[in-house]
């Protein structure tokens, strides 16, 4: 970090230090939205400004990082027929697991492995 604030080159210091995967190409991860990295790493970024490096390392379950942000994007709106396709299946999958919750509280239900039925039907058959 020091060396950054003196003025060095970040691409080349992450080529040159990083034991990382995103080592080789300078740091480099690409653009990438809120719930995509880890919480530590995220709220740093996020917190910085566009053009910005980390006043100190970041430390997450994967090492310690140094956060430079290149540039901030706000992210289109997602269209609304995938919105509705989505909430469509998010109800409908809620709907599903609610039935089948009641289902079981008012039956015997017993889950069992092919084999067990298996060989209860043979058994049967002899």
């Amino acid at each position: 970090i020091t060396a950054l604030q003196q003025g060095a080159d970040f691409a080349e210091l992450a080529k040159e230090k990083s034991t990382g995967p995103s080592g080789p190409n300078g740091g480099t991860l690409g653009t990438f939205g809120r719930g995509q990295m880890v919480p530590a790493f995220e709220t740093a970024a996020f917190n910085l400004a566009a053009g910005s490096v980390s006043d100190s390392p970041v430390q997450t379950q994967f090492g310690w990082h140094v956060i430079k942000v290149e540039s901030k994007e706000i992210a289109p709106a997602p269209d609304l027929q995938d919105m509705r396709a989505q909430l469509a299946n998010n109800l409908s999958t809620q709907t599903l697991s609610r039935i089948l919750e009641e289902l079981r509280a008012r039956q015997d239900i017993q889950l069992r492995s092919f084999a067990d039925i298996r060989t209860d039907a043979m058994n049967a058959a002899q």
